[in-house]
């Protein structure tokens, strides 16, 4: 014990000085230091990984025995020592009892917090007899028990002083490992027990480094102990895309990769092997993983880097083996199914905590934060859940505000999605709107829209059944480039490129944005400065899967392309085949629009000649009878009827 005090006495005038002079300028204001363990002694080192309490201890001896803080009396619930830079970090589902009472480095999400409360670390008693002699417990395991000793004066009996007890703030959170460290679909999670200045530090969905005791705790004299972590120190982390380890001789690789002029082909065709056709799709994922660049105006600002991608379309068109596809590929994704997610599952919750506090509770959307949310069978989400998504996607925030908590969690991530129409098929004769089960405001958060509908093709059809069999016969589908290099690549690309906007590349957007905006007339509105945004972003992410450090006209028309291909889908007036964005959000096509004023003057001219207003049903057949095609009068009638707050259907 002598020999450890004094070595780190040695340490705290070297490699520690700096942090000793804070302390002793802000004490008591200050109350803690923090000790790098990188930069301690290898004897010392190894101490605090084989007995943390004993090395903690050695550490206040030497506090103490070399004066350094005024004014400190050596008690040691008045400073908190703080270790950090532990190399060794263990995941959550690897803890075991071979850890227990060990010092223990984690990197982890956090899941759910409590409101902070304060606690008695140490109680007060005095002595009943002689009114004069007050003795400090240590409180553990949530119990304030009396002193076991006799008074100085023979006293046995002692009274509880709340006012003299020391009390320090406490909170509870809970912790998982995240999704790119093997967090599973079912993670297990770990309670951490926080004390003084590391309260109030976390939010869910905040990735950190924790660094503690792994303890465990008797209940009820169980022989089964509940464990937690009594933690010493919290290092937040900055978020990055992922935490995938990549070498130097990996990113050489990937320098060498971005070299053949065929990169951006080899990268979107090893998405959704096993799915044959859709590369308008493929592409768009592809860019979407990538995303564009975040920026930050003089004014603070912010223009996201994220967009979302939404596949509307028939059963059995392969949009869950896409989705499950961009999710294997994205280093920090969360799935989530619609027919299994609640609103607070999807969000946050904020709950009723067993001590009478609250909870806050980390969702999917705030999980994902810096990632990726995919969300299979959208259509099937519970409404409230729904509802939120408006300000996930577009503010990329979540507010919470119940009983008191008030609370902003971000939500920074892009979002692909996936839903099927009300009525089994989709009618590309209708908006999207009106065959989804979700609100038009929520379309239009979506950048990306692809109507995937089943329609027959015997060539194409063809190929789907040939790759099906080659499938179930075992016969591979060649990748251009292996998953788990493909991972890495983009999580390389995401994290080191930041492509610059050339002057060539701003004269095509504006050029572009001016151009079709008008191309069709004052009728219809082909695009928005939303969907432009939306263009920059994948021009940027079309430059990053060559690691370039510019975006050039190649990236401006790929993302074009991407765009048409999209809007060709699910906004194409069948009418006049002109894009109409008012065909996604819900509004009539200029065409419908033209429609439905002629079936009012149907419906005027019907009662004119007979004398009555029409049924639904005669309208419509009358509308036949003047040259309407049967869709057309078909849809147009059950808009009528909407407009005048009568049954559609």
């Amino acid at each position: 014990m002598t020999n450890i005090v004094k070595l780190w006495k040695e340490n705290l005038d070297t490699a520690h000085k700096g942090e000793i002079i804070v302390l002793k300028a802000e004490y008591p204001k200050k109350s803690s230091i923090t000790i790098n363990i990188n930069n301690t002694q290898k004897e010392l080192f190894d101490e605090i990984v084989k007995d943390p309490i004993l090395a903690e201890n050695a550490l206040y001896s030497a506090l103490m025995e070399g004066k350094y803080i005024p004014g400190w009396n050596g008690s040691k619930h008045t400073i908190s020592i703080r270790f950090i830079g532990f190399p060794q970090r263990i995941k959550v589902k690897d803890l075991n009892s071979k850890h227990l009472e060990k010092f223990t480095s984690m990197r982890v999400v956090v899941k759910k917090i409590n409101s902070v409360k304060p606690r008695l670390v140490h109680a007060a008693f005095k002595c009943n007899a002689c009114k004069e002699k007050i003795t400090y417990v240590p409180v553990e395991e949530d119990e304030v028990v009396p002193p076991s000793e006799k008074c100085l004066c023979g006293g046995k009996s002692w009274r509880f002083l709340l006012r003299s007890s020391i009390k320090k703030d406490y909170q509870i959170i809970q912790v998982q490992d995240p999704a790119e460290d093997g967090g599973s679909s079912k993670p297990e999670v770990l309670t951490v027990k926080l004390l003084d200045d590391l309260c109030g530090k976390v939010q869910p969905g905040n990735i950190i480094v924790i660094n503690g005791i792994y303890r465990g705790q008797q209940k009820k004299q169980s022989a089964t102990l509940d464990t937690y972590l009594d933690a010493k120190s919290i290092e937040i982390t900055n978020k990055d895309f992922s935490k995938i380890e990549i070498t130097e001789d990996e990113i050489r690789e990937f320098e060498e990769l971005a070299k053949n002029p065929d990169i951006y082909d080899m990268l979107w065709s090893s998405i959704g092997s096993v799915v044959k056709g859709w590369e308008a799709v493929k592409q768009a994922i592809l860019l979407q993983l990538l995303g564009g660049c975040e920026k930050i105006t003089a004014d603070g600002d912010r223009f996201r880097p994220d967009f979302h991608i939404l596949l509307c379309g028939d059963p059995s068109v392969a949009k869950s083996k896409i989705l499950r596809s961009a999710y294997n590929l994205c280093p920090r994704g969360i799935y989530a199914s619609g027919k299994a997610t609640s609103a607070a599952g999807l969000t946050a919750a904020a709950t009723k905590a067993s001590d009478g506090g609250w909870e806050i509770e980390a969702g999917a959307a705030v999980l994902a934060d810096k990632g990726m949310l995919i969300i299979d069978e959208l259509d099937k989400v519970d409404k409230e859940a729904v509802s939120s998504l408006h300000e996930i996607l577009e503010e990329q925030i979540l507010h919470i505000n119940k009983a008191g908590i008030s609370a902003d969690l971000a939500t920074r991530e892009s979002c692909l999605a996936a839903a099927n129409p009300k009525r089994s098929r989709f009618d590309k004769y209708q908006d999207l709107a009106s065959q989804v089960a979700f609100a038009p405001s929520l379309l239009s958060r979506f950048g990306l829209i692809f109507l995937m509908i089943d329609e027959p093709d015997k060539t194409k059809d063809r190929e789907i059944a040939k790759h099906i069999i080659n499938s179930h016969r075992g016969v591979t589908h060649e990748k251009p480039i292996p998953i788990e290099t493909l991972r890495k690549y983009i999580a390389h690309a995401k994290q080191s490129c930041e492509p610059e906007i050339t002057d060539e590349a701003a004269r095509m957007y504006e050029e572009y944005y001016v151009k079709i905006r008008h191309s069709n007339g004052e009728s219809t509105i082909p695009i928005t400065p939303r969907q432009i945004e939306d263009i920059i972003r994948m021009s940027e992410a079309s430059a990053k899967t060559r690691l370039s450090k510019y975006v050039e006209p190649v990236d401006v028309s790929r993302a074009i392309w991407i765009y048409e291909q999209a809007m060709r889908m699910t906004a194409t007036d069948p009418g006049t085949g002109s894009i109409d964005v008012d065909k996604i959000t819900g509004g009539m096509s200029s065409s419908a629009r033209e429609g439905m004023a002629e079936l009012k003057k149907l419906r005027s001219e019907f009662f004119e000649q007979f004398e009555k207003w029409p049924s639904k049903k005669e309208l419509k057949d009358y509308a036949m009878q003047k040259g309407m095609s049967e869709s057309s009068a078909a849809y147009l009638t059950r808009e009528l009827w909407k407009e005048m707050g009568l049954n559609a259907y």
